[in-house]
């Protein structure tokens, strides 16, 4: 429980601040289908909270980082192994 919350801290921290994992080392891309917003349809913007997600995705992949879905994650490159 305890490292599910830092992980999912450290995910919502990565977005506010200007903190970039790459030069920690880390290859990073953002996984499409395991990512989620908080976003209340009530509040600015003014859209559902399937369309917020859909949003932060284009924004992440236009200004950030490339991305692929949980499928590929278990899919072995050819002479990677």
């Amino acid at each position: 429980m305890r490292t599910r919350l830092r992980e999912n801290t450290m995910n919502r921290t990565n977005i506010r601040r200007p903190i970039d994992p790459t030069r920690l080392g880390f290859v990073v891309v953002l996984v499409r289908d395991l990512t989620d917003s908080l976003c209340d349809p009530r509040k600015r913007t003014f859209v559902s909270h399937t369309r917020g997600t859909e949003l932060v995705i284009e924004h992440i992949e236009a200004r950030w980082r490339p991305s692929i879905l949980s499928d590929d994650l278990t899919r072995v490159i050819p002479g990677t192994q």
